[in-house]
């Protein structure tokens, strides 16, 4: 580039906590405690803005040019380069991937937006990944997923749901907070450190309304909310926890106190516990 040629336009986009968020970052340790700016070049103008591909709307930019440049920016060394706070994505289709680079600098994802599906199926993210305020339309698909770093998810919305069945957190989890809806599948996983389920709100989806008498009669109850055969090196935190659905706990083997205390379990048909009787239950 000759000393004429002028550089390309930083992103504009910024991120205040005390206008853009209204989490306390006192009280949730994930939350951005600074302003921020963002550091990626930016592609386009949006409403006098110079912005870069992630924080464009997503009507001005093609899927899979946001996913090519994610993947190469979590793949580079550095803490700046691996955050995305609130870009706004279609959707993610990376199954079967290795997601990170050989540091320890998060992947962040805090108060992003996808519009369809975040699909990891089979990969592995060896950073730890911040999902605390995000906002996933679609379903988090994470089935037989491996997470080597810490996963920070408080106050996220899951509005698709969530299907990790298999997976394996080889660092803390904690999803404090945070609202799954249509289903929540954590069957078979295997968390190695505290998992924290604390104050979330469990939905399901279900073609049957709680007095149907076909529920009564055992012909249709729909497990959306399973942990079955699961197992906590740690134990797991789901105190203060609202279950609008059925809740299947069999199987779960948990070397620390599975805590379920203050619980509500709301539209009763569907909301029922199957949970093992050798482990330390602390209701």
């Amino acid at each position: 580039m000759s000393e004429n040629d002028e550089k390309p336009p930083r992103c504009e986009f910024q991120f205040d906590p005390e206008v853009d968020s209204d989490l306390n970052s006192r009280v949730v340790f994930s939350e951005i405690a600074q302003p921020w700016r963002c550091p990626q070049v930016a592609e386009a103008k949006h409403n006098g803005e110079h912005l870069c591909l992630f924080h464009l709307p997503t009507s001005q930019k093609q899927p899979q040019d946001v996913q090519q440049r994610f993947v190469e920016c979590v793949s580079q060394s550095g803490p700046e380069v691996k955050r995305f706070v609130g870009a706004k994505f279609e959707g993610i289709t990376l199954p079967n991937v290795v997601l990170g680079s050989n540091d320890n600098n998060p992947i962040d994802l805090r108060h992003t937006t996808f519009e369809n599906d975040v699909n990891i199926v089979g990969s592995t993210v060896s950073q730890p990944l911040f999902l605390t305020g995000a906002e996933i339309d679609g379903e988090l698909k994470a089935s037989g997923a491996t997470f080597s770093g810490s996963l920070w998810a408080q106050h996220t919305e899951l509005n698709g749901g969530i299907s990790c069945s298999g997976a394996h957190f080889k660092e803390s989890v904690n999803f404090r907070n945070t609202t799954f809806y249509k289903k929540s599948k954590f069957n078979e996983c295997r968390f190695e450190e505290e998992a924290s389920f604390y104050g979330c709100e469990f939905y399901t989806i279900n073609d049957y309304s709680p007095e149907d008498p076909r529920l009564a009669k055992g012909i249709h109850q729909p497990v959306l909310i399973s942990f079955t055969s699961s197992t906590f090196s740690e134990g797991a935190n789901l105190n203060s926890c609202v279950f609008h659905g059925f809740l299947e706990c069999k199987y779960v083997t948990s070397e620390g106190a599975f805590r379920l205390s203050k619980v509500e379990f709301l539209e009763k048909a569907l909301s029922q516990q199957y949970v093992p009787e050798d482990i330390d239950w602390l209701c």
